[in-house]
């Protein structure tokens, strides 16, 4: 069941951003946070969507640079106008970021290793975490694989260019950032093919396509 919330959307990214600003300053800069874990702080229970909606709106509007991770994870670290915006309402005392300087605790509960929020550098984990984190995704690959390989329906051109496109998926999902939009391209094609159309469309969910 999706969580429900009295919170307002944007009084949540604000909330994100004043928390991505304290993180900054207690952890410094070029650090990227987990906003699921940002998210999971917070006394009001949250949708899980809003989370990866909030980083895309955040990066659109300037305010911070996002890693779009497979499984629809996100971690943000504010850019310079993500923190002009974080200042300017603490110095107006007006809105929730106002609010959540003066009372922290009235919008968030922050308990054992606050460590735990940062994700890191950009590239700094290795390609083993990434393919520990994406094995659901990568296991997905292989059946499909196994099925286009068994599928007598096809040709064995289009067999073959099917199998090209499933192999360019598996290495983007060995990068660190993989591109959605390659993803996207190559994946729907492949969800018409009868045989591999439910593997597909679980694939499709799993990275958040």
């Amino acid at each position: 069941m999706a969580a429900s919330t009295s919170l307002r959307f944007s009084d949540f990214v604000d909330l994100l951003l004043a928390r991505l600003y304290e993180l900054e300053r207690e952890h410094g800069p070029d650090k990227f946070f987990s906003l699921h874990a940002l998210a999971s702080e917070f006394k009001e229970p949250i949708p899980p969507k809003w989370v990866f909606d909030a980083g895309k709106v955040m990066e659109a509007r300037g305010l911070a640079s996002c890693l779009f991770m497979v499984g629809g994870h996100v971690a943000s670290e504010l850019t310079g106008e993500g923190r002009m915006h974080v200042e300017e309402r603490r110095r107006e005392k007006s809105g929730i970021i106002a609010a959540f300087a003066e009372t922290p605790g009235n919008f968030v509960v922050v308990s054992g290793d606050r460590n735990q929020v940062v994700v890191g550098s950009p590239g700094a984990r290795s390609s083993s975490t990434i393919e520990e984190e994406r094995r659901p995704a990568f296991e997905l690959i292989d059946r499909i694989e196994g099925d286009l390989d068994e599928d007598e329906t096809l040709g064995e051109q289009e067999k073959k260019d099917f199998l090209s496109d499933v192999a360019t998926i598996r290495r983007q999902l060995e990068k660190r950032e993989p591109n959605r939009v390659v993803l996207a391209s190559l994946l729907e094609p492949l969800s018409h093919v009868g045989s591999i159309a439910s593997s597909v469309a679980n694939l499709i969910t799993l990275i958040n396509i």
